[in-house]
């Protein structure tokens, strides 16, 4: 239970066998890490921001008809609460936990220290990891001279995110000392999505200074979420959390598929464009897996997850039974472009609504960002920006990118916000992502 980064790479593995499509809320994929949520005709990816976005990353001048996404874009990133080293205080408190020859001394100095912990763990801690990781060659997208542009996305992104749920801590009389007891857990959410999607997009007003394109995006949307509860008490200093936690994934995950679907409008001219587009339009609705129980069915450390799942399920503070709902939002995107040849721009996105993501978070995302053009082959360009989260944790985000050698792609965001991890300070939240894609 060290650092966010160890639950991140573990994130990545247990998700990278599923795929998704469209842009995953908390996590950007490619350059819309840096720029937000625009359409460009320098970053493929940006069709998953607007299915009006396809025709864009085509190049006028020249006689294309394919894009490819080759490689990439993979990504990892970490979130983390308001509380100083609470991986490093839950380890202490594990620890203490598994000891039964306590003094009373011990165990009350015990009790003062970590039931405040617990309690402000519990409203303001929490470790969240992010995982992106297409399959190679998408998204790939198709330009037809007369019949408009197909897009075929497949792409992969899963979410982890550990809650505590404080309980208070009891004294227990053994024979020559003392152990502690409590119910205080891990609330473990995960999510990992599984879609095949096929969008379409096409001018449908054409004017000297513009044109109006249209796009619409039809998904099959499979996707898995899982809940458990871990109990402090039944764990122990030599188990491995990311091993529990998979263990208990397993057991508490339930699969649905729903289709959904997204709209997107774009006015583009020479040196701006303007664009609204609409995510999961149906609302489709997914069932997590069902954490009620009378836990005869469990042996060792299950039951007491068990018992301590149904002490939280019973006192409403957590839900037994739960339903994910894709909930519809509406993005707005601006660019506008000046220079030479263009190769400056300034790019702005704003959601109009707030969207829950799948382990229960709220995102409205504001973006404000500038790209610059090089006429460079190693270096051909540039992006900053910085963007707010004004929903949920409400953190903002310094962001930075570069594309390399062409085709080469990398972006960094890291919160503006810090804690202390180990005696150093670290942002809340960080995210990377990498990729490499072509044309052809």
């Amino acid at each position: 239970m060290r650092i966010p980064t160890k639950l991140a790479l573990f994130t990545a593995t247990l998700f990278s066998t599923y795929i998704s499509a469209d842009q995953p809320i908390y996590h950007p994929i490619g350059p819309s890490l840096t720029q937000g949520k625009i359409s460009s005709q320098y970053d493929l990816t940006s069709v998953m921001n607007n299915p009006a976005a396809s025709p864009l990353v085509f190049d006028k001048n020249q006689d294309e008809n394919w894009r490819v996404g080759a490689i990439g874009p993979f990504g990892l990133g970490y979130e983390v609460g308001q509380v100083d080293d609470l991986v490093d205080e839950l380890d202490e408190l594990i620890d203490i936990l598994d000891q039964d020859n306590l003094n009373i001394d011990d165990a009350l100095d015990a009790v003062d220290r970590f039931e405040p912990f617990l309690d402000n763990a519990e409203l303001n801690g929490y470790v969240k990891t992010s995982t992106a990781f297409p399959i190679p060659l998408f998204p790939l997208v198709y330009n037809h001279p007369d019949l408009g542009t197909f897009t075929f996305e497949i792409s992969s992104h899963g979410q982890l995110k550990g809650n505590v749920l404080a309980d208070d801590i009891d004294i227990i009389v053994l024979d020559g000392g003392y152990e502690l007891n409590t119910n205080a857990s891990m609330y473990v959410k995960s999510a990992v999505q599984l879609n095949a999607s096929l969008g379409y997009a096409n001018a449908f007003w054409k004017r000297d200074y513009g044109q109006l394109i249209g796009g619409v995006s039809a998904k099959l949307i499979t996707m898995e979420l899982s809940k458990s509860v871990l109990s402090f008490s039944a764990l122990d200093s030599s188990d491995d959390l990311a091993d529990v936690i998979e263990d208990e994934y397993d057991k508490g995950a339930d699969r649905t598929s729903e289709f959904a679907f997204d709209l997107g409008l774009l006015w583009v001219a020479d040196t701006y464009s303007l664009g609204i587009s609409v995510t999961d339009v149906n609302e489709p609705e997914f069932k997590y897996g069902d954490l009620t129980s009378n836990c005869s069915q469990e042996t060792n450390v299950a039951i007491d997850n068990c018992f301590a799942a149904q002490q939280f399920i019973g006192a409403g503070r957590i839900k037994g039974q739960e339903v994910h709902v894709a909930n519809r939002q509406v993005t707005l995107e601006g660019t506008l472009l000046f220079g030479d040849d263009n190769q400056i721009g300034l790019h702005a996105s704003v959601d109009l609504n707030d969207k829950n993501d799948p382990v229960g978070d709220l995102y409205q995302w504001s973006t404000l960002a500038m790209t610059y053009n090089f006429d460079s082959w190693w270096l051909p360009q540039f992006r900053a920006g910085y963007s707010l989260n004004s929903a949920g944790s409400e953190l903002g985000y310094y962001n930075v990118g570069l594309t390399l050698f062409n085709n080469l792609y990398m972006d960094v965001r890291w919160a503006d916000e810090h804690t202390e991890v180990d005696g150093s300070s670290i942002p809340r939240s960080a995210l990377v992502n990498l990729g490499f894609q072509t044309r052809f």
